[in-house]
């Protein structure tokens, strides 16, 4: 099959490509590089060019690469909207790209206008929303547009299948008739390598920070604060802001434990890029919706929590390195890129 990605949220693409590849097939990847993440693609439609000249170059750019973004046995796209959504281009680029490529896929994962309805309207707990618009953006989400939630909706209907990462990715576009069972994110094992996690003389904590009220970042810095008075000689602190995704990970290889969100269901990329690494991570997720051998830790929105959680790992630093292995060995076994791969060759060949 020929494939075409288009879109990235932090490396899912990037790693699902390698996969894919690895399987035979012929995938070619299109995407802005997600911000400031600057993750790599055979296509880029993002402008290295400065000021008004730039922004203008931004919009248009990817009028230059329509010719290679046709033609393929499926196109799939990370999100409702990868174009910019001024006087309409967003839709003019996906609604070309569905027609002139043979089958269309649209994947549930990250931020997007049925996101931000369902999951406020849901009862699932610990949902990053509110906190997102508080510390965030300030205001109201881009994503309650009224306009954006009915182009969500339309393109939802219109692609041959919904592929959800995970469980609230999927609860959010319950009722449509094209969604597809839940596929785990990929990771490449082969593009992060792991080591022992040795811890020196004190163990170093690291949370890197994109958007703050969306990982609640205020209560883990705050933890962090607390347990570094109470325990000076024990640990290093570490706080990341908005870097490209190789130069964070380089970082990351260099930490012991990453606590990375408060708020959410399951396992990003982030996190899943932490446990490949051999690290101890901490993050929140639903118990109930994981195997047993989840080597995390889980935190909540929550100072006191979270501080309990850093003090369990202080006082069992002997555990590090094996709970690092064992986090490696977890994301071996479910999200090696070409098992996640096999999972999306499957539904991509049955459309």
């Amino acid at each position: 099959m020929k494939i075409l990605l288009v879109g990235e949220y932090s490396g899912l693409h990037k790693y699902l490509q390698k996969g894919v590849i690895e399987r035979g097939h012929k995938c070619i990847f299109a995407s802005y590089g997600d911000g400031w993440k600057k993750v790599e693609s055979d296509i880029n439609f993002a402008s290295n060019l400065p000021g008004l000249i730039g922004k203008v170059h931004h919009r248009i750019k990817p009028f230059q690469y329509l010719y290679y973004l046709t033609g393929y046995d499926i196109v799939q796209f990370m999100t409702s909207e990868i174009f910019d959504t001024r006087l309409g281009l967003n839709k003019i680029f996906i609604n070309f790209l569905i027609k002139n490529n043979y089958k269309s896929v649209l994947l549930s994962a990250g931020c997007s206008p049925l996101f931000f309805k369902n999951i406020k309207l849901s009862n699932l707990k610990d949902h990053p929303c509110d906190s997102c618009m508080k510390y965030d953006l300030k205001s109201i989400c881009d994503f309650s547009s009224i306009n954006k939630l009915q182009w969500n909706k339309v393109l939802a209907n219109k692609v041959d299948a919904i592929i959800p990462s995970f469980y609230s990715y999927e609860f959010i576009y319950k009722g449509f008739k094209n969604l597809q069972r839940i596929i785990p994110l990929p990771i490449d094992l082969t593009s992060i390598q792991y080591k022992q996690n040795k811890v020196k003389n004190k163990i170093v904590f690291l949370h890197g920070i994109n958007r703050a009220g969306f990982k609640g970042s205020h209560y883990i810095i705050s933890a962090l604060e607390n347990m570094k008075k109470k325990y000076p000689s024990e640990i290093n602190i570490k706080i990341v802001r908005q870097l490209p995704l190789k130069k964070y990970l380089e970082i990351l290889n260099e930490t012991n434990v990453l606590i990375d969100q408060t708020y959410g269901y399951g396992l990003g990329l982030n996190s899943l890029q932490t446990m490949a690494l051999g690290k101890v991570l901490l993050t929140n997720f639903e118990k109930k919706l994981f195997n047993n051998d989840l080597p995390v830790f889980q935190i909540i929105p929550d100072n006191r929590q979270i501080e309990n959680q850093i003090a369990v790992i202080i006082e069992n630093r002997n555990k590090i390195e094996n709970i690092g292995y064992r986090a490696r060995k977890y994301v071996e076994k479910y999200h090696d890129c070409r098992k996640i791969a096999d999972q999306y060759i499957k539904i991509w060949s049955k459309l």
